[in-house]
């Protein structure tokens, strides 16, 4: 996933043509190709430099079963497809997650990280969801899943030889090692590291001694790269590109980094995260400056801004004018925090190009 070598970017722009920005367009095949992003280094090897990215594509991978299909069954936390022939436990190792995602019906574009798999069985986390009350269809006319491959810590950031910055816990307190901003399996960001002072050298959480090499990152997620080196990291994304909407469940408290999920440029007015159930906005009753949702997102200098929607339009704190042409790169990630009630929201970001 990673790499140091600089991509032919015109190779890159040449299959993506069709998804270069994110209005509706017409794509006559699923997109496959090569995407890079880049985290910046550090201005002077003393400050850190945040960059948020994600994976946005989906990567090859085999297994002894379908990777799309009709569903056959389903249960609170589990999908059955009959005569399926998977391997077990294939799809549910910690070092390599597996995500199911729903491909049509009123269920189409949620995900779901697989935690066990027998020869037709799917186990899923359901984020606090029952399956059965979601509508999804069975049988001869059920709904169509897809089986997509997320990442670890471990296998998306790389470790020192791809040029992160480690060291100790105390050197992660000091500002000396590149940190991490990422959701954690329970949806909670916290803070990670590359540690090595331990044998073998593993990422870690801070406060934890846990190795958190094989925590996911889901397809839905991203990082907040702090680079702390000068020099740059050049991640290189092979696979296909999505091919239906993203409904995601978003906590109406605290932070969670997201992906734009589509590789494609958006600005903050095409991302809608204003229109999410419950996004608390500077003209509703009773909500000021400081206790409205924020969306967070680099502006056009790379630098990370904070902005809150005004019922109208986007805006950021001591800009003058509308903030909604912000663009906002393929492959950037972005972070929330709000500041609503217990529970989750959700967000369905439409596809954005037509697949024919």
């Amino acid at each position: 996933m990673k790499t140091h070598a600089p991509l032919l970017l015109a190779i890159s722009a040449l299959i993506f043509s069709q998804v270069a920005n994110a209005q509706l367009v017409e794509a006559k095949t699923v997109p496959v190709g090569v995407m890079s992003n880049t985290v910046a280094g550090s201005p002077n090897g003393n400050t850190f430099k945040i960059t948020p990215i994600f994976v946005p594509l989906h990567s090859a991978f085999v297994v002894s079963g379908p990777k799309t299909g009709k569903i056959s069954g389903v249960g609170p936390n589990s999908l059955t497809v009959g005569s399926a022939g998977w391997s077990a436990g294939e799809l549910s190792a910690a070092s390599s997650p597996f995500y199911l995602k729903l491909n049509s019906g009123s269920a189409e574009g949620r995900i779901f990280h697989i935690t066990s798999n027998t020869l037709d069985t799917l186990t899923v986390n359901p984020q606090g969801l029952d399956l059965t009350t979601l509508g999804i269809l069975t049988g001869a006319s059920g709904d169509q899943f897809q089986i997509v491959k997320g990442e670890t810590l471990a296998s998306f950031l790389g470790t020192v030889a791809d040029g992160v910055i480690g060291g100790s816990a105390a050197n992660f307190n000091s500002g000396l090692t590149d940190r991490i901003l990422a959701n954690d399996a329970s949806g909670t960001v916290r803070s990670f590291y590359f540690d090595t002072t331990t044998a073998p050298n593993q990422w870690r959480r801070l406060g934890s001694s846990a190795n958190q090499d094989t925590t996911p990152v889901s397809p839905f997620a991203g990082v907040l790269y702090y680079r702390i080196s000068t020099t740059s990291l050049v991640f290189e994304f092979t696979g296909e590109a999505p091919t239906t909407n993203a409904l995601r469940q978003i906590s109406n408290t605290g932070t969670t980094v997201l992906s734009t999920y589509f590789p494609v440029d958006y600005t903050l007015a095409s991302l809608s995260a204003n229109s999410m159930p419950g996004w608390r906005k500077l003209n509703d009753s009773g909500v000021v400056l400081n206790s409205t949702d924020r969306l967070f997102a680099p502006d056009g200098s790379g630098t990370i801004r904070s902005y809150s929607h005004d019922g109208v339009s986007w805006r950021r704190q001591g800009a003058s004018g509308r903030q909604d042409g912000i663009a906002i790169s393929a492959g950037s990630a972005i972070y929330v925090t709000r500041f609503g009630s217990p529970g989750s929201s959700t967000s369905n970001l439409q596809i954005p190009y037509n697949l024919n």
